[in-house]
């Protein structure tokens, strides 16, 4: 003779109800999952520990002959109510009780996915592909191992293309006067980068303003060394995100009196594109590496709260 019983537990601040009936019907509801099955119809039950915080009860019940379906419940750590309804399935049901298995034997009993083991390998994953995203402007300027020599005039047509973003830029002129200073100070130094912008020999006054040269920290020496209409070398900085920010283009079309192109490119001066490849493929491969080693720590962890789940404790 079956017993009725009614279990309720908490995943969070989610309420979870469950119910066996007295003809063995069992009913679970966790938000809009619902499970309406049969004692009969239990193959396989078995709990998944999900670090300190949670627990998860995997329940496989036939649905037709030969076909079985997967349902998922959960509640927080220690949950009594969650307990008492697993062991009641396990009472009814003793076959279908897996916890005295290690994770991987069980999911492939039931035919489950085992979330829990491939959370770390989604996760290594994701975190690489995201830090290879951020420096891939780096890789792509790394591996760029071309020259091209480039007028100003070109580098304004939105159509123009160069071979290679490491070019030279001649037969321009610098409008010093609308020139964007940016200071930095540090430890009672500083530092001052420029933001120079660059037009053709015949740029007359209104006339749109493409491209701006960006450098670092210049002395007087080499400042006054810069001769646009004879050649600037320097890189365009137009792969994916790259380009003037927005502040400093904001600040030159406001402050300083000229009409900056929405297309404005940006050209670095003596940008060291073999050291961002260097940090890009380092940075990769630390990520990838720290994750792996966390990936690994997570697994055991996970291997030992799955064996505390099969003794009971």
């Amino acid at each position: 003779m079956i017993q009725p019983q009614q279990f309720n537990f908490k995943y969070m601040v989610i309420g979870v109800s469950a119910a066996i009936d007295g003809n063995g019907g069992v009913q679970v509801t966790m938000g809009l999952r619902k499970l309406k099955t049969t004692l009969a119809a239990i193959k396989h039950v078995y709990v998944v520990r999900h670090g300190d915080q949670a627990e998860e009860v995997i329940i496989s019940h036939e649905t037709a002959p030969g076909k079985t379906k997967i349902y998922r419940a959960n509640a927080n750590m220690g949950d009594a109510e969650f307990r008492r309804f697993v062991d009641t399935l396990a009472h009814y049901r003793p076959e279908a009780d897996l916890r005295r298995y290690d994770s991987q034997t069980a999911h492939r009993m039931m035919g489950a996915t085992n979330v829990s083991a491939i959370v770390p390998i989604v996760m290594t994953a994701l975190f690489t592909l995201g830090a290879l995203i951020m420096v891939m402007p780096w890789l792509i300027h790394g591996i760029d191992g071309g020259h091209a020599e480039v007028t100003v005039a070109q580098l304004g047509d939105a159509d123009f293309s160069p071979d290679s973003r490491n070019i030279t830029v001649k037969q321009g002129q610098f409008l010093i006067d609308a020139a964007l200073q940016i200071e930095t100070t540090s430890e009672g130094s500083t530092t001052v980068e420029w933001a120079i912008p660059l037009v053709p020999e015949d740029w007359e006054t209104g006339d749109p303003v493409h491209v701006v040269l960006k450098t670092h920290e210049l002395s007087a020496e080499e400042a006054v060394g810069l001769d646009p209409g004879a050649g600037v070398d320097g890189v365009l900085r137009n792969v994916m995100w790259e380009g003037l920010p927005s502040d400093e283009a904001d600040y030159l079309r406001n402050n300083n009196g000229i009409t900056l192109a929405e297309d404005a490119v940006e050209i670095e001066y003596q940008a060291d594109t073999s050291l961002e490849l260097y940090l890009g493929i380092g940075l990769v491969g630390f990520i990838f590496v720290l994750m792996s080693i966390v990936s690994v720590v997570v697994a055991r962890k996970q291997k030992q709260q799955q064996a505390a789940v099969a003794t009971g404790n």
